[in-house]
């Protein structure tokens, strides 16, 4: 009596490019948690891009994998645009210091009052729309010059105007630390709900200088 050996078949080769997925997983998971801690949170910005890259690259190897290291990096970017914003608003809401009165020169070394408005400061040099098929943006170049005579750092907020003149959304800029004269380029990212076949134009829309 012969007994039939058990057939065993080989085990199908993992798909090429899962572990981007599973990169983009664990990179997209990584950017939430530290997107919701104050302060730590800003290891985001940097977890939160990788993660996007990663599971957009990863979406043909193992597509639920890379698309959840997708959605989670897209709200961690969200979390930390928020509190961005957040600290943007509570700067702006800081109380100015008091002008000259007339006939008397304004004292020097506070920043918006001798050296002037602080959105004379910050410029847009370059908006583009980059139409990406899942997260269509438009990047702006901003460039800050401190014509301070102190130490100071800036926070400004720029805007994307569709050719119609409607609001398509704003991004953060920041830059810390320029000594007086000093020149430095930024660049914000502002996420767009759909893609944009017209003419885009960035504007400056606020800006503060702190003296520091």
């Amino acid at each position: 009596m012969t007994t039939q050996q058990p057939i065993y078949q080989p085990a199908s080769p993992p798909k090429r490019g899962a572990g981007l997925a599973i990169t983009g997983l664990v990179l997209g998971l990584c950017a939430l948690l530290f997107s919701l801690i104050p302060l730590i949170g800003v290891i985001a910005w940097v977890l939160a891009p990788l993660g996007l890259i990663f599971g957009i690259i990863g979406l043909r190897a193992h597509k639920g994998m890379a698309i959840t290291g997708i959605a989670t990096s897209t709200v961690a970017l969200i979390i930390c645009v928020a509190w961005l914003g957040s600290l943007a608003s509570s700067v702006s809401e800081l109380p100015k210091p008091p002008a000259a009165p007339a006939g008397e020169s304004a004292p020097a070394g506070i920043p918006g009052v001798a050296d002037g408005n602080a959105l004379a400061d910050v410029k847009v040099t370059s908006c583009k729309v980059d139409s990406n098929r899942y997260f269509p943006s438009v990047k702006a170049q901003v460039e800050i010059v401190n014509s301070s005579k102190d130490l100071a750092s800036y926070t400004a907020t720029v805007a994307a105007d569709a050719a119609d003149g409607s609001r398509l959304g704003e991004g953060p800029v920041f830059s810390s630390k320029l000594q007086p004269g000093q020149k430095t380029t930024q660049e914000t990212v502002i996420m767009l709900n759909d893609k944009q076949s017209g003419n885009v134009t960035c504007s400056v829309v606020s800006a503060n200088r702190l003296p520091f």
